[in-house]
């Protein structure tokens, strides 16, 4: 059963203006701003052919350090005036930004949360791409975030929490089955083909590709780059570096 691409987005900062004005935004946090602006924007050219598109959908959210600036808030204001803040505390969790995306977006079919260092995205694909394949689901929206850690926190680069000093952004994907797309009589943007991923391992965190700018690298991002190559009709492959030598490869063909 092949896997086809019917809709993608990719974060842009604008975005976030209209987010930070809404009331059910004001304790959100910057991943589940971004991760939300992204997905609404994928889902928005479906709403009017799928009836209950958010009934129907699974969700896959790839994240390299989840709500790590929300853990850091909590437990700095429990250390200076052992005060600890609930909402805080709740944002920190891990899952939280999932569980913040079901809610808003109404989606009640499977949701999960993953997280594979370096490679948090491509593994999120490629579960996706198993989920329909194995006819557990026929259509799943894969949303890849991560928020750039504060500036306070740099200290902890090369103390064996390598994300400091990492890229920030988000993109969207949803996948369908061929069913599905038949079915709905939805227009396929490609078919995705196959992830492949090599875990190369170096001493150290820092040991990088040559020329490569860890600034511009976030965990997930493998999913915001096949957004953007399917929205801008890129030739497959697509090959990711990865700051510890190895890299993975996205293969997909284009529909249009």
């Amino acid at each position: 059963m092949s896997t086809q691409i019917i809709s993608a987005a990719v974060f842009s900062q604008q975005q976030l203006i209209s987010y930070d004005s809404k009331p059910e935004f004001r304790k959100a946090t910057l991943n589940m701003k971004m991760s939300c602006a992204v997905l609404q924007e994928a889902m928005d050219p479906l709403r009017d052919k799928i009836e209950n598109v958010s009934q129907k959908m699974s969700l896959l959210v790839a994240t390299g350090h989840g709500e790590f600036n929300s853990t850091i808030e909590f437990l700095k204001e429990w250390s200076l005036n052992k005060h600890a803040r609930p909402f805080v505390f709740q944002n920190s969790l891990h899952n939280s930004t999932t569980g913040f995306l079901t809610l808003q977006k109404g989606i009640t079919a499977p949701s999960f949360t993953l997280s594979h260092h370096y490679f948090s995205g491509e593994e999120a694909l490629d579960m996706a791409q198993q989920l329909i394949i194995g006819k557990l689901s026929s259509v799943v929206a894969v949303v890849g975030v991560d928020a750039r850690i504060q500036s306070h926190l740099a200290n902890l680069k090369g103390e064996g929490f390598p994300h400091a000093g990492w890229g920030q952004g988000a993109g969207a994907v949803i996948l369908a089955s061929q069913d599905f797309c038949a079915q709905h009589q939805l227009q396929s943007f490609g078919e995705l083909k196959k992830i492949s991923m090599e875990y190369q391992q170096q001493k150290t965190f820092h040991d990088i590709n040559e020329g490569f700018s860890i600034e511009n690298f976030y965990d997930s991002q493998a999913v915001e780059t096949l957004a953007s190559a399917v929205l801008e009709k890129k030739t497959s492959p697509i090959t990711l570096p990865k700051p510890n030598g190895g890299s993975s490869q996205i293969i997909w063909t284009t529909n249009v």
